[in-house]
């Protein structure tokens, strides 16, 4: 009840989404200063909550993430860098999650896939006994040509039969990897797009340091997400070709089993010269499978290690290209940084300087009033009579 409502409920705001698009039709994305962006952005979350197969919640996130890119652009053109690296910051969470979303997914399949195997073993097993059976009665039965031709004429019809159960479930285990693998394919396709973008937004200039950081720190977590998924593919292929070749050996064992078991039958009933014939034959044939078995099994892993060679790489070149434009960006700050601190000290030179030049006028101020002397009066002063008061000067 509560996912029916949930649903309508996202029904209704889709309506309402498509409505709003109509009516603005130059408008094509939902930027965070629309209306509608918190709405959008709930509807992502209930339909990625209500998703429950792994693979198709990696789409959904891949999907959101090439939104929140063309928002970090659109809020970068408005100048609004502190939102743009909010988003940045969302658009790095949401590429991790998309890798642990398809490891999860692989992971399960890889359980699937020893749980069929299980079942496999035991019908096989099962099969074998039952086969044991029937041999010990059509021995009991007598020594007739007619019972032989019989017991080889239903051994051909099981290898056949087991033959064409082998081929039917490896048409649909590689039906399941090829849906994986596209997947998988598609979300590392549009993350190289996405790459692209974002290299290209690093080289405008019109950005701040800050938000340049943060968009290459976006490129170096995406570049270390595919190397990461490059790694994992290769290591599971050569998993699949391990796997391969031991069900092969299985499969050669079980062979020699057979042909031992039937090596057995005819000695019991004395027909051991022609037995060995067969058997001889039987593994003949089955020495040639084995043998091109182990050399297709030999191809594929050594095309999957090829793969994975020229895949790291790709991805160690684009990491060096990454550096190189980290390690650009670094020397532009250091050029910045160094001209600012010039023009510090060319300030402070000046500031210098004007005090220098304050200090001196003050100084020649004060030596024009030093050479100024005091203000003399304009009525003359009366000398002095050294000799009245003391009785001298009259003899004299």
């Amino acid at each position: 009840m509560k996912k029916f409502i949930t649903i309508s409920a996202i029904s209704a705001l889709l309506v309402g989404h498509t409505v709003y698009a109509d009516e603005h039709e130059e408008d094509t994305t939902i930027t965070p200063d629309s209306e509608l962006y918190d709405t959008s952005r709930i509807v992502e979350m209930t339909e990625l909550n209500l998703t429950e197969d792994q693979l198709q919640q990696a789409l959904l996130l891949d999907e959101f993430s090439e939104d929140r890119l063309i928002e970090v652009e659109a809020l970068l053109d408005e100048g609004d860098i502190e939102g743009a690296e909010a988003l940045l910051e969302e658009y790095n969470e949401s590429v991790e999650e998309i890798e642990k979303k398809l490891a999860e997914a692989r992971e399960e399949q890889e359980e699937q896939e020893e749980a069929a195997e299980g079942t496999e073993s035991e019908e096989s097993d099962s099969e074998e006994s039952n086969e044991e059976s029937e041999d010990a009665e059509q021995v009991e039965l007598g020594d007739s040509e007619d019972n032989e031709e019989a017991i080889e004429e239903e051994e051909t019809e099981e290898d056949n039969n087991e033959d064409g159960t082998e081929e039917e479930e490896g048409t649909e285990e590689d039906s399941d990897e090829e849906t994986a693998e596209e997947v998988e394919d598609k979300v590392s396709e549009n993350l190289k797009n996405r790459i692209a973008k974002l290299e290209a937004l690093l080289e405008r200039k019109d950005l701040p340091e800050p938000a340049k950081a943060g968009i290459a720190n976006a490129i170096e977590n995406q570049k270390r997400a595919e190397e990461n998924r490059l790694r994992a593919k290769a290591k599971q292929s050569e998993e699949d070709v391990e796997e391969e070749v031991e069900e092969e050996e299985s499969t050669e064992d079980s062979q020699e089993e057979a042909t031992e078991g039937t090596e057995e039958d005819v000695e019991s009933v004395e027909l051991q010269d022609e037995s060995e014939d067969k058997a001889e034959e039987k593994q003949r044939k089955a020495e040639e499978k084995y043998e091109k078995a182990e050399e297709k099994a030999e191809e594929k892993l050594r095309k999957a290690e090829d793969k994975a060679e020229q895949a790291l790489e790709k991805a160690e070149k684009a990491l060096e290209k990454a550096e190189e434009k980290r390690e650009k960006a670094e020397e532009k700050r250091e050029k910045a940084a160094e001209k600012r601190e010039k023009a510090a000290e060319k300030r402070q030179e000046a500031e210098e300087d004007e005090s220098e030049e304050s200090e001196e006028e003050n100084e020649s101020e004060e030596e024009e009033e030093d050479e100024s002397g005091p203000q003399v009066s304009d009525k003359p002063q009366k000398p002095e009579n050294p000799g009245r008061g003391n009785g001298q000067g009259r003899g004299n």
